[in-house]
């Protein structure tokens, strides 16, 4: 059976999702960003970073859809390459602000646009040629998001703080931060563009690697009118298609077409026939307008609080308990999914 292309979709999504879930690292990265900034502004404190985190969650999460859209007009592979350039961008310039205000721009808001038109774009494009290996896909996928902020935290703590030294300052809301004296804030700056010049060649080539698979031929229905059996349509470089699907534009289209929502508020999936498969597509008009929809965005909502409120804060309460930096960094690879 030919090599299907399919994971090295997979991998190259892996090795993305590395780089971006970078964006969890912020509960460590704090202590040293912010004692760098506090060099220009000595009144600077963890609560005024902590927008810098909050703001790129936020772009993330609205960046996402448009992302989705933006898949459809021109692909997987180009729109992983815009976010990807909006990553880069973020840790580059963010390396070169020394006051809240740019930094939250760059390392914030550009960061989380960034994030949210790359994250779903390798997911999308290893199902379709893994079709039948969705939960692999996702879990893989997922699994390097969470282990980016993991692995680059020891990274991080390894650069700016080699020795391990303690904070030497008490801020003026009693929390402890970095003098200048100490050497670690001053090396911020060379850590954000080491990890933009690593991240630039990574996501460049991850981007490159990603493309969806060839159209696949039409196969008659299996079990048709004329019972005559069929076999599964087989795209170039070993995708096993199952029957053939209508492309993915159509079926959103037609999907969207029906926007009719059960009394009940139940989501029941519009059902699209294209002589060939039938699929359900759930329209974005029919989930903001049933329970079942608010629901999940109200359960998500407040699941996600509670995980970006000890994501973003649990090293700056910590360390009032503990100097040990290093094993902080390390309680943060089960921060993100708590």
């Amino acid at each position: 059976m030919p090599f299907n292309y399919g994971w090295v979709v997979l991998f190259a999504g892996f090795c993305m999702h590395l780089c971006i879930g970078t964006v969890y690292c912020w509960g460590n990265m704090t202590t040293y960003a912010t004692s760098y900034l506090r060099l220009t502004d000595p009144n600077l404190t963890y609560g005024d970073t902590l927008w810098v985190f909050m703001s790129g969650g936020l772009l993330q999460a609205v960046s996402m859809f448009p992302g989705g859209r933006l898949q459809l007009r021109i692909g997987q592979g180009l729109t992983a390459l815009l976010g990807s350039t909006l990553v880069v961008g973020a840790y580059l310039f963010g390396s070169l602000a020394t006051t809240l205000a740019p930094f939250l721009l760059c390392y914030g808001a550009l960061f989380g646009l960034g994030t949210g038109l790359v994250y779903t774009c390798p997911t999308t494009a290893a199902v379709q040629w893994l079709p039948h290996r969705k939960g692999l896909v996702n879990g893989v996928v997922v699994m390097g998001f969470g282990l980016g902020a993991f692995c680059f935290n020891f990274f991080i703590t390894a650069w700016c703080n080699p020795d391990h030294l303690p904070e030497d300052v008490v801020g003026p809301d009693g929390g402890r931060y970095y003098s200048a004296a100490s050497g670690v804030p001053g090396r911020v700056p060379g850590l954000l563009r080491t990890m933009a010049a690593a991240f630039a060649v990574v996501l460049a080539l991850g981007s490159l690697l990603i493309r969806p698979p060839p159209q696949t031929a039409p196969a008659p229905l299996l079990g048709g009118d004329d019972g005559a059996p069929t076999t599964p349509a087989v795209a170039a470089g070993g995708l096993d298609a199952g029957p053939s699907k209508p492309p993915v534009a159509q079926r959103a289209a037609a999907a969207n077409a029906d926007t009719s929502c059960s009394p009940g508020g139940s989501l029941q999936p519009a059902a699209v026939t294209d002589g060939a498969d039938s699929i359900g597509e759930v329209p974005t008009s029919r989930v903001a307008r049933s329970a079942l929809g608010w629901s999940l965005l109200s359960g998500f909502f407040c699941t996600g609080m509670g995980g970006a409120y000890v994501i973003s804060t649990y090293k700056t309460f910590g360390e009032q308990q503990t100097s040990v930096a290093l094993s902080l960094a390390i309680t943060h690879l089960a921060s993100p999914r708590l």
